[in-house]
């Protein structure tokens, strides 16, 4: 067993083999309501964004952990900081995307990856929006990534670690935070794309 770090580079490069459009996914512990993907793929089919991520300080957050509330809000504060950008929820587990951005970002987590891509995705320049939805407690198994102070450390480093790296790449490119993102292949106005969005009374 490689992570589900591991799973998801193989789930995204068979994506695009395939040829989506998009890609969307959702942890599998109970936590995340998979209907609520319709609301992250509109801004998407809409061009309004490359990538949206759930957020669950904007819908709601079925928790009575206090310490991993505080959690929630410190990180999201540091990457705020470090993105240039408000973002709410570091670590969501649903999330979708323009399919062709899995070629412009540096995916090696194990366990932390949903943090990594959000980094990877901001420093190309890809455009983040956030959408509220639901979390609630895990209806099945445990979380292999240790108690609140541990996962704590260790989410910490992976940030600090990823941003550093991008840093590091944007540098020796000559990129800035605020240069636009590579073209994408599909998703832009004058592409010879149709797609098709869900009628809107299932994306409300």
């Amino acid at each position: 067993n490689r992570g589900q770090g591991a799973a998801l580079r193989l789930g995204y490069s068979l994506a695009v083999t395939l040829g989506a459009r998009f890609i969307a996914t959702t942890d599998a512990d109970g936590q995340y309501d998979a209907s609520e993907l319709p609301l992250l793929v509109e801004p998407l089919v809409r061009d309004e964004a490359d990538f949206v991520t759930g957020s669950r300080r904007l819908g709601l957050y079925q928790s009575t952990d206090m310490v991993r509330h505080t959690g929630v809000h410190v990180f999201a504060r540091l990457l705020s900081l470090i993105a240039r950008q408000r973002i709410t929820d570091t670590s969501n587990g649903l999330r979708a995307f323009k399919a062709g951005i899995v070629e412009h970002i540096t995916l090696s987590q194990p366990q932390y990856q949903a943090t990594e891509l959000l980094i990877g995705v901001i420093y190309r320049g890809f455009r983040v929006a956030e959408r509220g939805t639901t979390m609630r407690p895990r209806s099945s198994g445990s979380s292999k990534k240790g108690p609140n102070l541990v996962y704590g450390y260790r989410f910490g480093g992976v940030i600090l670690s990823t941003w550093l790296r991008e840093l590091r790449r944007n540098r020796a490119e000559g990129r800035r935070l605020s240069d636009p993102a590579p073209d994408l292949a599909l998703g832009r106005p004058g592409d010879d794309v149709a797609v098709t969005p869900h009628p809107a009374g299932q994306l409300d």
